[in-house]
């Protein structure tokens, strides 16, 4: 290998690392098609995509490995995700590479750059953010690492450009795990439901629907009116979005429905709004289920009530920061929380009096 090959080969590697670094990718997006095309730009011998399939294997094998042992320290790092969808990988690459020897050069690089067109479209996919740790459906991790493996052993990429954005759109409470959490609950002694407050995420509210049946479902009116408003301009809206406010300050259905109809009436033609309206019209009903427990448990319209206890827990566990094991922790949050449930009884000032 003469010297300009050498240097090239060193910038390739050089930029593909650093670009591994930055987007947590291995790099293959960027390495296999510089070492398809840059060598014979600057006199040096072309390279098979066979020997570019490989030449980024090996690359790919020592970023995924630095990434690994970086990534496992993140609280967010998850074993069972690693379990499922490694294992589809592992089986699907070996499938893979041994296909990839059925195929010409050309099937291996139409592969690629279909791959590479759908990472791009699913990274242009909006997704609702989530405060909550993902959690995953096991069944189709492990299609989907099936499937990223196949495509990995035939182009010889670690498949992180499409893992990433498939995660991304997939990613997000499922029906079964929180369905799981339920029933748990109920194990435990959980009975009596009679309302379940919680976002409008499509996998939590069915696993509400399956757990609790004839229990009246609350939609929280904090994030329904965020997802009002993400429908919007930001612009020139503030009579609109002072509208909304103002039918979600009614403690009584029948008044705030009527200041629904009223401002649907009056906002539904023009354009920008018409999504809103809809979206609004399509909820409010959900949205107002607290007012069959009595128009004194105000409160109970959103999940602030949860999400303060979570901050109150956040707050003392931060002192603490490294707990020796499981057990500590549990023991820590469980005394924070029984301190609050006596004050939740025997305050003067209970959040909600539900002897009213």
């Amino acid at each position: 290998m003469d010297i300009v090959n050498i240097v090239i080969m060193l910038l390739i590697g050089v930029f593909g690392g650093f670009i591994s670094g930055l987007v947590g990718v291995g790099g293959a997006i960027i390495i296999y098609p510089a070492i398809l095309l840059l060598p014979p730009l600057f006199g040096a011998p072309a390279y098979s995509a066979y020997i570019a399939s490989g030449l980024t294997s090996s690359q790919v094998f020592f970023s995924t490995l630095s990434g690994s042992l970086k990534a496992r320290k993140k609280t967010e790092f998850s074993p069972q995700l690693v379990l499922y969808m490694g294992g589809g990988m592992i089986i699907g690459s070996m499938l893979g590479a041994f296909l990839a020897n059925l195929f010409d050069a050309t099937f291996v690089n139409t592969v690629y750059i279909i791959i590479a067109l759908l990472a791009l479209t699913l990274m242009f996919i909006k997704v609702k953010p989530s405060s909550e740790k993902s959690s995953f459906n096991k069944y189709l991790l492990v299609i989907i690492g099936l499937f990223i493996g196949i495509i990995s052993g035939i182009v010889g990429a670690g498949g992180a450009f499409i893992i990433i954005p498939i995660l991304l759109v997939q990613s997000g409470e499922s029906e079964e795990t929180w369905t799981t959490f339920f029933e748990y609950l109920k194990e435990r002694g959980l009975q009596g439901t009679e309302l379940v407050i919680s976002d409008a995420h499509k996998g939590l509210v069915s696993a509400i629907r399956k757990s609790f049946t004839n229990v009246s479902w609350q939609r929280c009116q904090v994030h329904f009116l965020r997802n009002i408003f993400t429908t919007i301009p930001k612009k020139n809206s503030k009579s609109f979005r002072e509208a909304v406010k103002g039918i979600f300050k009614f403690t009584d259905i029948n008044l705030a429905r009527e200041a629904k109809n009223r401002l649907i009436h009056d906002y539904i033609d023009q354009p920008k709004y018409s999504k809103a309206c809809a979206s609004l019209d399509d909820g409010f009903e959900d949205a107002f289920q607290y007012t069959v427990q009595g128009n004194s448990h105000n409160r109970l319209k959103s999940t602030n009530l949860i999400e303060r206890l979570n901050q109150e827990v956040r707050r003392r566990e931060k002192i603490i920061r490294i707990f020796p094991n499981q057990t500590s922790a549990n023991r820590l949050i469980g005394a924070v929380l029984m301190d609050l449930h006596d004050e939740w009884i025997y305050s003067s000032r209970k959040y909600i009096n539900f002897d009213k």
